[in-house]
Formats: structure tokens, sequence, C-alpha cells
């Protein structure tokens, strides 16, 4: 599934971002930053869990401490929440999204999990450096989804993913892909999206 990828600082342009993809795709990633997993901020859950959102959504929780918003994540109502491997408490937090279906995600340069947990229905490698959009795809996650689907069916690659690089995805394995320039730096958004969707 295409999933164009949301990452941005003020409430304006999310909502732009939302606009321009509906009708096109059944699902966003929302990628949420707050300082502390990387040094860069998107816009705070609480202002999202404000915004009546009329379309189905995952969060991307790039931060220490994901239950310090799962009440505000319960009134955004996403269909799956991403946890990154990396946070301190990894598997406190993750048990508190039972509510939820869980991604583990994991950064470029950390290792997979030995095994995934039943609590989990999938895994999100990231084939960027977490933080910002439009960074160059790294091959380095190839090798991570060839071994990423020994653990479950379900791999979602988030980052750098374009026209050359996403058939290579699924070949190895991968089904999910949130993608931010390859879809938004297209002057035909809905073009460059169904042109992604048949590759």
């Amino acid at each position: 599934m295409i999933i164009p990828s949301i990452l941005e600082d003020n409430l304006e342009s999310f909502q732009k971002r939302i606009e321009q993809v509906k009708g096109f795709v059944k699902k966003v990633h929302i990628d949420v930053l707050d300082n502390t997993l990387s040094p860069f901020q998107t816009v705070l859950v609480k202002d999202i869990a404000n915004l009546k959102i009329d379309i189905d959504s995952e969060l991307h929780l790039m931060v220490q401490s994901p239950s310090g918003y799962i009440e505000d994540i319960k009134k955004i109502n996403p269909s799956r929440v991403i946890i990154h491997k990396e946070i301190e408490n990894f598997e406190e937090e993750s048990e508190l999204f039972s509510d939820f279906e869980v991604y583990v995600g994991v950064d470029l340069h950390s290792s997979l999990p030995d095994s995934l947990d039943n609590k989990f229905s999938g895994i999100l490698l990231m084939s960027v450096e977490i933080g910002k959009s439009g960074q160059e795809f790294d091959p380095l996650v190839f090798g991570k989804i060839k071994k990423a689907v020994e653990f479950s069916p379900n791999i979602e690659v988030d980052g750098g993913i374009n026209e050359h690089n996403i058939g290579v995805c699924k070949s190895f394995g991968a089904n999910d892909f949130a993608i931010h320039t390859a879809i938004y730096g297209k002057e035909n958004i809905g073009e460059a999206i169904k042109n992604l969707d048949q590759i």
C-alpha cells in the first residue's frame, strides 16, 4: 500500500498535506517527533487530536515516551501505531498500546529484534535517518527487509522511497510504503501515487 507520509511543523501545512492526497489513498502516515528521539519537532499530537481528520491514519511515534500522548492518540484513533525499539522502555511502553495495531519501528542503523512478540503485527524499517523528509534512500534496508520477513509478513518501509527503489523493496517482501517527496514533490500527486502503486 502507498501511504503518503506527513512530516510538518505547523498545522496549516499538515492539513494541506492531507487535503492533497484525499481521494487518492486509503491512509496517511503521520510522523510525530518531539525532540526526544531526534532533534526535530513536528506538529504536536495534542494539536492533531483537535482536528477532524476524515481519513484513516497511522501514527509513527518517533518519541521516547509514546505513552505520554496516549489520551490524545485515542482521540485521533489511528488504525496503526508505530513505536521504535530504540526507546528506553520499549517493552513497557508498547504494552500500553494493546488497543491498537502496533508495528515495531527500526531505525536505519539499528538491528532487527531477535524475535517478534505477538502483540506486534508488523515491522517498519527506516530507510533514511530519523528526522527530515527529502533524504536519499539507503540500500542498507534491502538486507533488513529480507531478514524481517522471517518474523512477519507485514513490512513497511519509510524514507526515500521512489519509482527507482520501490520495486526492489516489493520483491524482497515489503508491502507498505510511507512516501513523502516522491508524492508531494510531484506536480500531479494523483498520478504519482498511481504510478508508484503500479510498479
